[in-house]
């Protein structure tokens, strides 16, 4: 059975990959740890290796397309084999249209809201408040831990 070869995730950032170019044809011999393709991250230009042997049996992204995560990019199976494109996820929406993750209303927790012996939720409108105290804590010296210097030594001629 064909090895789907999917496009990995790169950096901690990564969201796409831009394919830039293969190093290998259909129908070339591939061995693990051969380099397949230069893909462009969000940081980066890297070369996608191979975990598997076999033969580039299909190249199923051409070179300058953006990929994102997890979506196949090529098959390498034995000599002959035949495979189909495997389903993608859905494509990623355009520019000024709203994914549907983003059409819901987010709605702060309020603190009267949270069910009883649990913390209160935090909302965005506390991140500042929260911030602040934090820099205030750092700031204060603890006069427990206050150095003493001995008195400084003067020298005679």
């Amino acid at each position: 059975m064909a090895q789907i070869i999917e496009m990995p995730k790169l950096s901690d950032t990564m969201t796409v990959g831009t394919l830039i170019k293969w190093l290998k044809n259909e129908g070339d011999t591939i061995k693990s740890g051969d380099m397949l393709a230069e893909v462009e991250t969000d940081k980066a230009t890297m070369e996608l290796e191979s975990f598997f042997d076999g033969v580039l049996l299909k190249q199923f992204v051409a070179a300058g397309a953006q990929v994102a995560i997890g979506e196949p990019l090529a098959a390498i199976g034995k000599a002959g084999e035949k495979v189909d494109a495997p389903a993608t996820k859905p494509a990623e929406t355009t520019e000024g249209e709203a994914k549907p993750s983003e059409t819901k209303a987010e709605v702060p927790a309020k603190k009267e809201e949270t069910q009883a012996g649990t913390e209160p939720a935090e909302t965005k409108a506390d991140a500042p408040a929260k911030k602040e105290a934090s820099k205030a804590e750092t700031k204060a010296p603890d006069p427990a831990l206050k150095a003493t210097s001995p008195a400084p030594v003067v020298a005679q001629s």
